[in-house]
């Protein structure tokens, strides 16, 4: 009997399997049931191990059998028969939407079939967190950082007890040390040229940088952009500040100059980003070179694709006015919030953290990813950039990775947030703040 009935399923033996397997299961569920109602529990029967080994007919069998339990009067069945039940339609809502061209309607309709959850499950926080080491690779750093450490701690135990010589010796072994380190640093990123070349940039783009006119810029931006100067580089950001901070200014009034006419402040925080790359991982310029012509190019090229392709796709051409600061922001916020929950299979979020009344404000932060330290912010873009092909930018790959990062880094914090009795704002805005605050 048992291989007539496998012969009509082929080679597909799993299915077989399962489809038995649920057969069994309902059978003996239901006898209990008649004989003892409240003897079936979550406890005897696991139904998410059981719809997990269904594969492709879990959805119709396995809903099937949790109807039948809620059916017989297992009241401890029922919240997972509603959740199963709600998952189902969250993703029948949200699969069917393509988010880059739905409408506004769509858009909150499947943002309202999201799960508004108290607690985020440990599923979500792992995958929340395998966003941020993936994008940021904070945990490869930690580690080579702690290994250098741990080196030169055993080189200073050694020196101990050779005295002079040993002194010498370790000096020299941390050199070494602190070489291996840099290297190992770096085989995690793309070089600064790289972030060049990959974003399209060539001797022409070189060849063409000059020094801005500043007779041509408005009294505004100029006021503006000199009072984002000072505040862009601590004295923590490496080397060479006072260098960074003229040639910062002589890029964003170009840029604001020749390019753009609409500043924004926080597109200081994108160009230190730009600037850091090229002078950290320059041997010469940590030393106190000054920036070449060529670099200075360079840096201006890179800064000026990545404002004129992600920031002027998110916000617009002229940065962030009275005509689109709300609804343009609103829409792009909540379209990412689906994008993230959708390409993440994410579905329970805190909404009255998520979606609040104020997060129009949070756009530029995330943009410019505020809630990041500066060596995180310079990890995110080579991963962005990385994945640039033929100097092809796309960016809507990039806002969607900007806005991940975001958006897994508030699935970490939200606990700590919501327990953060010092706020001044609540929702969205007062996260990012929140964040911002506690920078990784």
């Amino acid at each position: 009997m048992f291989n007539k009935v496998k012969s009509i399923f082929g080679k597909n033996s799993k299915r077989l399997k399962s489809v038995l397997a649920f057969f069994l299961l309902s059978v003996g569920c239901t006898g209990t049931s008649f004989a003892k109602p409240r003897s079936v529990n979550l406890n005897t029967y696991d139904f998410a191990e059981v719809m997990k080994t269904a594969k492709d007919n879990k959805g119709k069998v396995g809903l099937t059998l949790a109807s039948i339990i809620s059916i017989l009067g297992i009241k401890k069945a029922v919240p997972v028969v509603n959740d199963y039940m709600d998952i189902r339609a969250i993703r029948r809502v949200i699969n069917k939407i393509d988010v880059h061209k739905a409408s506004d309607k769509e858009i909150k309709d499947a943002l309202d079939k999201i799960r508004d959850v108290n607690k985020v499950s440990n599923k979500v926080l792992g995958i929340a967190d395998n966003i941020i080491e993936k994008y940021l690779k904070i945990g490869k750093r930690r580690e080579i950082i702690d290994n250098a450490y741990k080196n030169k701690q055993q080189a200073l135990d050694k020196s101990g007890k050779n005295g002079d010589i040993g002194l010498k010796e370790c000096t020299l072994t941390y050199q070494q040390i602190d070489k291996e380190k840099k290297q190992a640093l770096s085989k995690l990123q793309l070089s600064a040229d790289e972030w060049f070349t990959k974003l399209g940039g060539t001797q022409k783009d070189i060849d063409g940088y000059k020094k801005p006119d500043l007779s041509k810029i408005s009294k505004k931006a100029e006021q503006i952009i000199a009072k984002d100067i000072p505040r862009t580089f601590t004295n923590k950001d490496g080397t060479n500040r006072t260098q960074k901070l003229e040639l910062l200014g002589e890029i964003l009034k170009k840029f604001e100059i020749e390019e753009f006419q609409g500043y924004t402040q926080g597109y200081n925080f994108i160009a230190a980003v730009v600037i850091n790359k090229f002078t950290e991982s320059d041997k010469k310029m940590s030393e106190g070179e000054q920036f070449s012509e060529e670099k200075k190019a360079k840096i201006y090229y890179v800064y000026k694709t990545i404002v004129q392709t992600v920031v002027n796709y998110s916000v617009g051409k002229n940065g962030i006015t009275s005509k689109n600061w709300d609804q343009k922001l609103v829409r792009l916020y909540e379209r990412m919030l689906l994008s993230f929950c959708k390409r993440n299979n994410v579905n329970e979020i805190v909404k009255s953290v998520f979606l609040s009344d104020n997060f129009v404000g949070v756009i530029i932060p995330v943009i410019c990813s505020r809630h990041l330290e500066l060596e995180s912010k310079i990890f995110l873009w080579d991963s962005i950039i990385s994945e640039v092909k033929d100097g092809n930018f796309d960016p809507n790959l990039a806002v969607e990775k900007i806005f991940d990062v975001w958006f897994a880094r508030a699935l970490v914090s939200h606990k700590d947030f919501c327990n953060d009795t010092d706020l001044k704002y609540l929702g969205a805005l007062g996260l990012d703040q929140f964040m911002g605050g506690n920078p990784i």
